[in-house]
């Protein structure tokens, strides 16, 4: 093996392992995924009431 095609078969697999990595550690970004965190956010952000549903007026209303 002559050390070109040494050095390319490194390149190649270091490519390789860069690609899987990226895409293992990518954010998620399907529809309901994106879904699931905004109604998290919304729970996070709205006033509960006492039987720990959301209030029916709504998040980030107040009473009065």
């Amino acid at each position: 093996m002559t050390a070109l095609s040494f050095l390319v078969l490194v390149v190649v697999v270091s490519g390789l392992g860069a690609t899987v990595v990226a895409v293992r550690s990518r954010p998620r970004t399907s529809v309901g995924h994106t879904i699931r965190e905004f109604e998290r956010g919304l729970r996070a952000l709205a006033p509960e009431s006492d039987g720990g549903e959301l209030d029916e007026r709504g998040p980030g209303r107040r009473a009065g």
